[in-house]
């Protein structure tokens, strides 16, 4: 354990990484008195090997830090994942081609796998010596510990590296999260309306999850209030809208299709409003149904659909009235001509009366045809809504005038009988 906590203190400094390499590196040699010392990594895409540490190296291999892979016994080591142990290079099969051998004179070698946080194997961590060397089981376990050490340390290191790239993820993730949230914040207290979650349970009970302020100007409740209770909601509700209102929830609810419905409320104060709601659902795991919704007050907009339905019965109405004037018109100019030929034959038949009955007779049609002609007047007058110019009439006199052509124009069988007001005189 104090190995894993000085080697966390020193992880978290690039430079005491390296550092602690090169100290383990350099305490494996001298535990086994080896002239050389590596922890190395093959590099096979770029046909190197490369030293993360190295004690020992004659120049210009120190200086370079790498290798060809021609001349690496390391990359045996990353091939089978496994140590490899030569006493004598030069009778060994495996290596005894290798340029090294005569290059830095090297004649054995003991080396275990580096290995990634996976076990992926990476290069090796070894010893190399000068002479041929039978490598005792003290030796092989004292460089086997360095390379457990150098590996822990390195996947140590990795951990930390992932974890400080996952924390600063999450930690840009929190900051666009904060942005987010702060913009939804700025855009709902300058939107009109209200901006809410509404949950309705698998046990049918309401919550408001999230309300934005615009529901102070819509209900006169504050928005924490009415997400602890979302009860004062549903009381403003005109009792006669509410069943309405309660079915299309339901319905958006069953169907999962968008909510959209207007109502009327009544708010503390006394005022009535119009408001227009509109929701898309979803059910959650738990059963539960969420609607992310908008509410607006729609008490103005109402209003002026209202007035212009009233605007559009009076335009029909106007129609109408045009229509039947028309009409009207029309029927006039067709009556007026038949009272023009009713009057023309009255005034024949007056010229050739032979008696005085007959010529009363031809007097009170045409004076008959003179009054459907003003009745035909007053007609389209009023059907146009034309301005009136009303005059006193003696009511006695047109209906005395009227008695003789009732009386030719009835059969025989029905009986005429007028009665006037005071002082009236039949002719």
């Amino acid at each position: 354990m104090a190995v894993r906590h000085e080697l966390e203190n020193m992880v978290s400094d690039p430079v005491n990484i390296q550092e602690l390499n090169q100290s383990l590196t350099e305490v494996m040699a001298e535990r086994v008195d080896a002239p050389i010392g590596l922890t190395t990594v093959v590099d096979e895409a770029n046909d190197r090997q490369v030293f993360i540490a190295a004690i020992g190296l004659p120049e210009p291999v120190a200086t370079l830090r790498e290798t060809p892979l021609s001349r690496s016994f390391c990359r045996i080591v990353k091939a089978t994942n496994a140590p490899l142990i030569v006493t004598n290079a030069r009778e060994d099969e495996r290596v005894r081609e290798n340029p090294i051998i005569k290059e830095l004179g090297v004649m054995s070698y003991l080396g275990y796998p580096l290995r990634a946080p996976d076990g992926a194997p990476l290069g090796s961590v070894c010893v190399l010596d000068i002479v041929p060397r039978d490598w005792t089981e003290a030796d092989c376990a004292q460089v086997s510990a360095i390379a457990e050490m150098i590996n822990q340390q390195m996947n140590l290191q990795a951990s930390l590296l992932t974890s400080e790239y996952e924390r600063r993820q999450i930690e840009g993730a929190n900051r666009a999260l904060d942005e987010k949230n702060r913009q939804f914040i700025d855009l709902a207290e300058n939107m009109p309306g209200a901006i809410f979650q509404y949950i309705e349970t698998a046990e049918g009970s309401v919550v408001v999850d999230l309300m934005s302020p615009g529901c102070m100007d819509i209900w006169e409740v504050p928005a924490t209030a009415l997400t602890q209770d979302a009860q004062p909601m549903w009381d403003m509700v005109f009792p006669e809208d509410l069943p309405a209102m309660q079915a299309t929830v339901r319905r958006s609810a069953e169907e999962l299709s968008t909510w959209n419905h207007r109502w009327r409320i009544k708010t503390p104060s006394g005022k009535v409003k119009w408001l227009e709601g509109r929701g898309q659902p979803r059910r959650r795991k738990d059963g539960s149904v969420l609607w992310n919704s908008l509410i607006l007050d729609v008490t103005h907009t109402v209003a002026a659909e209202q007035k212009a339905a009233e605007t559009m019965r009076l335009l029909f109405e106007a129609g109408k009235q045009e229509t039947i004037s028309r009409i009207a018109g029309g029927i006039a100019h067709d009556f007026n001509n038949l009272l023009m030929v009713v009057r023309g034959n009255a005034e024949m038949l007056i010229d050739a009366a032979r008696d005085v009955d007959r010529a009363a007779l031809g007097r009170s049609i045409i004076k008959a045809a003179e009054l459907g002609g003003e009745l035909t007047k007053r007609l389209v007058n009023f059907t146009r809504q034309s301005e009136m110019h009303p005059s006193l009439v003696k009511v006695n006199s047109q209906i005395t005038d009227m008695r003789g052509v009732l009386r030719s124009a009835l059969p025989a069988r029905i009986d005429l009988d007028v009665a006037l007001g005071e002082n009236a005189k039949l002719s």
